[in-house]
């Protein structure tokens, strides 16, 4: 693991920022990230058709190396015996307004 690694990070928010970010992180290159379902939801959600104010995003905070409690409980049951080294952190995106 790379320790020179930013805590965070702040990138401004777009919908090419969000899959190119998504795309920088993706375990396989070349991916369409933007045809997956999840990114789908978000990209629609953050458009904010149904009330414009409601959803103006303006910036992306990343926590690179997030310790969720949730993903934990999921690696102790799902991938502490795997071959595959896998991280026991996680990625958490933050989108603001401002």
């Amino acid at each position: 693991m790379n320790s020179t690694r930013k805590s965070f990070q702040i990138i401004e928010f777009s919908k090419q920022n969000l899959i190119n970010y998504l795309k920088s992180i993706s375990e396989y290159p070349g991916e369409r990230i933007e045809h997956k379902y999840l990114v789908k939801y978000l990209l629609s959600y953050f458009d904010g058709k149904s009330d414009p104010s409601k959803y103006e995003v303006r910036t992306m905070i990343v926590e690179n190396e997030y310790v969720s409690e949730t993903y934990h409980h999921d690696y102790k049951f799902y991938y502490v015996d795997s071959y595959k080294e896998i991280s026991k952190k996680v990625r958490r995106i933050h989108f603001f307004k401002t």
